[in-house]
């Protein structure tokens, strides 16, 4: 029997996760946890790979914030390559909170810094995360307009809305 309930929550955390992936769901909104899944040993590949996917577009986000901030910190205030950062950025946010399906947790067995409290309180992990994509389009409006104090005043702006989430919903690195 437990075999059985082991194997169908793979199956079912699978689904969920080439669903997903495959913009299968219908709205961005994350799922309840299902039960028992820390009973897993492995992730199914679907869901390792939905996590690695995942975890590319936050070093991808990471990277284009360390591009802005290290021209910044040098003084330069308005750079082509910010417009172009701030397109990845805007992007990349619109795409990643479909990439947290059930089963895409700690719980899985992949190396993830994604809590529970993810799918524990989706509603406040979705407002969080549609504040970071009206925030990161604002960031990209300031860069087409071209203007430096703007985009600088939004840079932090959207630095402090993944600072936000991140207080929540990502577990600390040791």
């Amino acid at each position: 029997m437990k075999m059985n309930k082991r194997l169908t929550i793979a199956t079912l955390l699978s689904l969920s996760a080439v669903l997903a992936a495959c913009g299968g769901q219908e709205s961005p909104s994350v799922a309840q946890p299902v039960a028992d899944a820390t009973a897993m040993p492995e992730a199914a590949p679907a869901v390792a790979e939905v996590i690695e996917t995942r975890q590319e577009g936050y070093k991808g986000l990471g990277r284009e914030f360390k591009s802005i901030s290290d021209a910044m910190k040098a003084g330069k205030t308005m750079e082509p390559t910010f417009l172009d950062s701030a397109r990845i950025v805007a992007d990349t946010a619109q795409q990643q909170p479909h990439r947290f399906p059930v089963g895409s947790g700690m719980e899985s067995g992949v190396e993830t810094a994604a809590k529970a409290e993810i799918w524990e309180r989706p509603e406040e992990f979705a407002e969080l995360h549609d504040k970071f994509i009206e925030s990161s389009g604002a960031l990209l409006a300031a860069a087409e307009a071209g203007h430096a104090e703007d985009f600088a005043a939004q840079f932090s702006a959207t630095g402090e809305s993944c600072k936000n989430c991140h207080q929540t919903f990502r577990a600390k690195k040791d």
